[in-house]
């Protein structure tokens, strides 16, 4: 079980910065001050109403047997909605791990190779805050190149084996000036195709 939510972002800050990959360790899971996530399914369906062609279509096949009783519809499920996670966590700041070591904010492990635009591992919660909302300015996150995250029983020791593909919705960051500590954290994630594993498949075949 991955211990840590963990979300990765690709982004290209050009110049001599140029590609980095964010690693931001959201902390313990279900522990005071730590990630909070709540993971769901946005319902979807390809048709909810009686004006609809299909729908009309199959009430009056129905109709043969009796029809539908009063207000229960009809709908067709065609792999509409999306798989979402509600995120709701801190800046881990200086905090710990069991072995002793940061949480991961950025580019590198290492709180010497930072803060800066790319990584504030062990860094303050402004600059924390900051890198991570600077990571989503940057990067082009979409199906062609998705954020990954990994959650619980989602890669990399769970019974999923990998990251999941996600975008990101709606991120903010909030510091208080009465919780100088640590910046609060709010985003949604959404699954998404990842449309990279086919190209990048494709290329290969044809080289």
């Amino acid at each position: 079980m991955t211990q840590y939510a963990t979300l990765e972002i690709d982004a290209d800050f050009g110049g001599a910065v140029g590609e980095k990959t964010g690693v931001f360790e959201l902390g313990p899971l279900g522990e005071d001050g730590a990630a909070q996530i709540e993971e769901g399914i946005r319902s979807g369906y390809l048709v909810d109403s009686a004006l609809d062609d299909v729908v009309s279509t199959i009430e009056r096949l129905l109709s043969d047997n009796g029809g539908t009783k009063g207000r229960a519809g009809i709908h067709v499920d065609a792999g509409g909605g999306q798989h979402y996670f509600q995120i709701d966590a801190e800046t881990p700041g200086n905090a710990r791990k069991p072995d002793g070591s940061p949480f991961q904010w950025g580019s590198s492990a290492d709180p010497a190779a930072g803060p800066n635009e790319h990584t504030a591992t062990d860094a303050t919660p402004i600059q924390q805050k900051m890198t991570l909302i600077n990571y989503m300015r940057a990067a082009t996150t979409g199906s062609r190149t998705p954020a990954r995250f990994r959650y619980g029983e989602i890669g990399p020791d769970g019974y999923l084996e990998d990251s999941l593909p996600v975008v990101f919705e709606d991120p903010s960051g909030v510091l208080e000036s009465t919780r100088p500590a640590t910046a609060d954290l709010s985003m949604v994630l959404v699954e998404t195709t990842d449309l990279s594993r086919p190209v990048q498949k494709e290329l290969r075949r044809e080289s």
